[in-house]
């Protein structure tokens, strides 16, 4: 993961889909975020009535959202228990699926409130926007990120770790080339505790340059400084067609690489 908030590592997708798996017999295609929601607040309220007070809308509309949200996913999520609903097998498989999203989204949301207090505060922070740019990466908002991102670059030009995430934002947003500068930046610090990350980021960076020859000799740095990278061994194994592996010992974890003939 790129990015850690109070221990959890945020993915969150800014649109109103979710994309989820099958499982337990439900075809989890693209949930609507809105009927996903209304959904996890009547599991978590225990009724339709509950939730419509507790989201201020009336109940009929949370029903039949909630019925668009079964019809979608061929399963019925909620069945009738006394006076009240109870989730079916299907529904509380639903429900593990919501949970994380939506504790994850509020989560995001604290986080940002703390970094933007932190930059009421001190708003010569690098770290803090650094951390902005990251959210507003996974948010899908290029344009601040790459705002967030200048901005701390500009207070701490040289922080490996602003350079490594920035480098990475470059990456996701298609300018390889652009990131892979980043990231040797990053590695020009001799006190630079990670340097194996920037290694690997470089290789995926060279990989989707098409640069095989260069995305293999970064992994092979990232190796060499890090033999329980578990990216770099990844990468190389997939590179040289299964040509690279690595041997557990029985007193740990340690990783060897071999070269094998083919």
């Amino acid at each position: 993961g790129r990015c850690n908030y109070k221990g959890v590592v945020f993915h969150v997708k800014a649109n109103k889909n979710w994309q989820l798996v099958r499982k337990n017999g439900i075809e989890m295609r693209e949930l609507n975020y809105k009927h996903l929601h209304y959904f996890w607040v009547v599991a978590k309220e225990g009724g339709v009535n509950r939730a419509a007070n507790k989201l201020g809308v009336a109940a009929q509309t949370i029903s039949g959202q909630l019925s668009l949200l079964e019809r979608s996913l061929g399963v019925a999520l909620l069945a009738p228990a006394g006076r009240g609903l109870a989730l079916t097998e299907a529904g509380r498989t639903a429900l593990s699926y919501a949970d994380r999203i939506f504790n994850l989204g509020e989560q995001m949301l604290e986080a940002l409130e703390d970094l933007r207090a932190s930059l009421a505060i001190d708003p010569s922070n690098p770290q803090a926007y650094g951390l902005l740019g990251l959210v507003h990466m996974d948010l899908g908002d290029r344009q601040r990120a790459e705002e967030n991102f200048q901005r701390a670059l500009r207070l701490a030009p040289e922080d490996p770790e602003l350079l490594n995430n920035y480098g990475w934002f470059l990456c996701q947003t298609d300018r390889p080339r652009e990131a892979i500068a980043q990231f040797q930046a990053a590695l020009r610090d001799p006190l630079y505790a990670t340097p194996a990350r920037p290694l690997h980021n470089a290789g995926i960076c060279s990989m989707r340059a098409g640069d095989m020859a260069g995305a293999e000799a970064y992994f092979q740095r990232s190796f060499q400084i890090d033999p329980r990278n578990p990216v770099a061994m990844f990468q190389l194994a997939k590179l040289t067609g299964g040509k690279f592996r690595w041997v557990v010992f029985s007193g740990g974890v340690e990783a060897v690489a071999q070269a094998v003939g083919g």
